[in-house]
């Protein structure tokens, strides 16, 4: 049987082109039910919600820990009084529940990581001025490219399926896998 690996590089792209094309019609759907703002908001809390799970499933934690962030995330759809504050808001949590829970590391190293990869792909998204709903597509498919980059380079530290720091030697990385299968035997 063939063993089916996940890279979550292509997978975030290929989750974003997903994202993207599916908020015209959810956004349009939502826009009929309800006012503008909540249809915008409530679909870009969607694509976190699912995101976050690809995020979760790859550090191989439980997903009850997403329910704080992403209940106070959907209770800010109704409180927050403006769109750009929602987006930061968004950003935040994306950062706290990628470097916070997800994939832990020292502050010293997520928190300017979170920074540049987060924020800049969100102000970079911005620069674009989106103000139609396939501009919007295009920006959020862009903020997903820009996501990746996280994988490029902090996914190698880390064991994406046993959530172990990577060891930076990758001799003392085989030798530790060689014996785990010797004691196995």
């Amino acid at each position: 049987m063939k063993t089916i690996t996940y890279s979550p590089l292509r997978t975030s792209v290929i989750f974003g082109l997903m994202c993207a094309i599916g908020f015209i019609p959810v956004n349009t759907v939502l826009g009929s039910m309800f006012s503008y703002p909540l249809p915008f908001r409530f679909t870009i809390w969607l694509c976190l919600c699912f995101y976050s799970l690809l995020l979760v499933k790859w550090a191989d934690k439980k997903t009850g820990s997403l329910f704080f962030p992403l209940m106070l995330l959907f209770i800010c759809i109704y409180m927050v009084p403006t769109g750009p504050l929602y987006l930061v808001l968004t950003l935040a949590v994306l950062s706290w529940i990628r470097s916070g829970l997800c994939f832990t590391g020292p502050l010293l190293k997520t928190i300017p990581a979170e920074l540049v990869i987060c924020f800049g792909s969100g102000f970079l998204a911005q620069s674009f001025s989106p103000n139609t709903s396939i501009k919007w597509a295009g920006v959020i498919w862009l903020f997903f490219l820009c996501q990746s980059v996280y994988f490029v380079f902090f996914g190698k530290e880390f064991d994406l399926k046993n959530n172990v720091k990577a060891s930076s030697d990758t001799f003392e990385h085989a030798r530790k896998q060689a014996e785990k299968m010797l004691i196995s035997l």
